[in-house]
């Protein structure tokens, strides 16, 4: 449940503009359940909006090794990745 939520809450809560929140909204959702990628792959998006391109590096890998078929999360690691100069790695 603590996922679920985090997951709507943050959501809601980045739509109307409110990032702290969904900020840590996502990191409930993260730490909930680890084992699910969707949690990471959300915070890593405002990570990234704010400047955090390390941290959100590090949460876009961690959702797609949990779940690779987030396609939603293999544009941004790459592009993140090319913007901190992994162009290998990308």
């Amino acid at each position: 449940l603590l996922h679920r939520g985090g997951m709507l809450l943050g959501r809601l809560a980045r739509e109307q503009g409110l990032r702290d929140l969904a900020e840590a909204a996502y990191r409930i959702a993260a730490q909930a359940r680890p084992d699910l990628g969707s949690g990471h792959v959300a915070l890593a998006g405002l990570l990234a909006d704010r400047g955090a391109f390390r941290e959100a590096l590090a949460h876009l890998k961690v959702g797609l090794e949990q779940d690779p078929f987030l396609s939603e999360g293999w544009v941004p690691y790459a592009r993140l990745l090319l913007q901190v100069g992994e162009e290998v790695e990308a």
